[in-house]
């Protein structure tokens, strides 16, 4: 999780305290601030109308709703990376169970674009992957994805977890079918808040949840008990019921506009700017980083030598108060603007036996 930035934590206090008083909350309440968080996301990701956004709980939730309204045929295949997030692998391998398709695993190292590329084909249904790999920060070449996709009607569903906030993402030229981002990462929001983009081939679909909110002409309250089969506009239908939840809309709210002021391709630049001084030294010391072309600045992993004193490495860490993650044989080490120098100098005195 990212630390919330003051801005945030403070709002959060501020709508945390308002419902003790639930008498000043109005029915317009219960759309507006969601409805301006849902154009804030379209424009961060340049989705154009913010009728394509959805806000959910989670990715999988997110990702759930695809699966519901996606077809394939018998004998396809859903194409995943080794080693992705498993909010983005589960719902696909309960689907292809159901439905008799093949899931193809691509191991995504050095060589993993062209792999990637390389397996989609005529049977390729869906392309299911990240745009920044959680445990090892390669990047996927979306656009090289999406240029081998076509026009066919292969699926392309992105999970944004872990970039969209720290690295720059255009719908306009990614052309995802669907994009599921949670919230709490490098979006700087709370947890369990998300969001999600469907394009145009989910306009008509079916949600997983059934509520009211999602309905349509559901601002009007004393209409509530007349029911309706139709729903709100294009992805808006895929909201989480109470996605008006006053605190973490208003969180995200802040976050977002705070992003856009900052802007991901600055953050980018800042975190490279961060770590390029310390590159030669850690390869020195016999850790290897892998090619700026490849990774991310954000999220990246340094690959441990062979008889690393794990023991020590932690001891290290914990003694210079520095925290990050083991995924395998890689360190993963997650920068962003609330870092500074003194903080990748501790991290370098951490990496020292």
């Amino acid at each position: 999780m990212s630390p919330s930035l003051k801005s945030v934590t403070q709002i959060g206090i501020d709508y945390l305290r308002k419902k003790a008083r639930p008498y000043e909350i109005l029915p317009e309440d219960f759309f507006t601030n969601s409805n301006n968080l849902r154009a804030l996301f379209a424009e961060l990701i340049n989705a154009g109308s913010k009728e394509s956004i959805a806000l959910i709980p989670s990715v999988s939730y997110g990702i759930a709703n695809v699966v519901k309204n996606i077809d394939a045929c018998q004998g396809q295949e859903i194409i995943i990376l080794e080693g992705q997030f498993p909010s983005n692998v589960y719902p696909w391998l309960d689907y292809a169970k159901e439905n008799n398709l093949k899931i193809k695993t691509i191991k995504f190292d050095e060589d993993g674009n062209e792999r990637l590329i390389n397996a989609i084909n005529k049977d390729t249904a869906v392309v299911a992957v990240p745009h920044v790999h959680w445990a090892t920060g390669y990047k996927v070449n979306l656009e090289a994805v999406r240029q081998r996709i076509g026009k066919s009607d292969t699926f392309l569903i992105i999970d944004g977890t872990q970039s969209v906030g720290a690295l720059p993402f255009d719908v306009q030229k990614i052309k995802p079918d669907a994009l599921i981002c949670g919230g709490y990462k490098w979006l700087l929001g709370p947890y369990q808040l998300g969001y999600g983009y469907y394009n145009e081939r989910f306009d008509h679909g079916t949600p997983i949840e059934q509520n009211w909110i999602t309905r349509k002409d559901s601002h009007k309250f004393e209409n509530l008990v007349n029911y309706t089969e139709e729903y709100q506009p294009k992805a808006t239908r895929y909201d989480v019921g109470e996605r008006s939840n006053f605190i973490n809309v208003a969180m995200g709210i802040e976050a977002i506009n705070q992003l856009l002021v900052w802007k991901p391709q600055g953050i980018t630049e800042y975190c490279e700017n961060l770590i390029s001084p310390y590159l030669a030294q850690w390869e020195s010391m016999g850790y290897s980083i892998v090619d700026k072309a490849q990774r991310s600045s954000h999220l990246f992993s340094i690959h441990l030598h062979e008889g690393i004193d794990l023991a020590k490495l932690y001891q290290n860490l914990k003694q210079n108060n520095v925290y990050l993650s083991l995924r395998g044989d890689h360190l993963r080490v997650s920068p962003n603007v609330y870092n500074e120098a003194s903080d990748l100098e501790a991290f370098t005195r951490s990496l020292q036996f």
